[in-house]
């Protein structure tokens, strides 16, 4: 009787941490898009090529990054999945992230 509770319990909390560290992931990606993008003589779309690869190498799934130039400033959205066991829609994760441009 209490051996499927205490699964349950276990697998809901290897759930949360992965979810958890999906979001951390997609965080890490947005910042280091987002500081590509800003660098002084970048081309456009360094940064969201930069974080889709990092988003996809920390094992996030179907990943969309947006980014917006806008009055000096880089903001860079990083939208993904995380690998969960039972997709309840919490394992969508997003990040942004906002820099400065870099100017000479």
């Amino acid at each position: 009787l209490l051996t499927p509770l205490l699964m349950t319990v276990i697998l809901l909390g290897v759930q949360t941490a992965v979810v958890l560290h999906g979001r951390q992931e997609a965080r890490h990606a947005a910042m280091a898009g987002a500081e590509a993008e800003a660098l002084f003589g970048a081309p456009q779309g360094t940064g969201g090529d930069l974080a889709r690869q990092v988003a996809l190498d920390a094992g996030l799934r179907e990943v969309r990054v947006t980014t917006v130039r806008r009055n000096g400033l880089v903001t860079l959205t990083v939208h993904a999945r995380a690998e969960v066991f039972l997709d309840l829609g919490q394992g969508r994760v997003s990040a942004s992230a906002t820099y400065p441009m870099e100017s000479p």
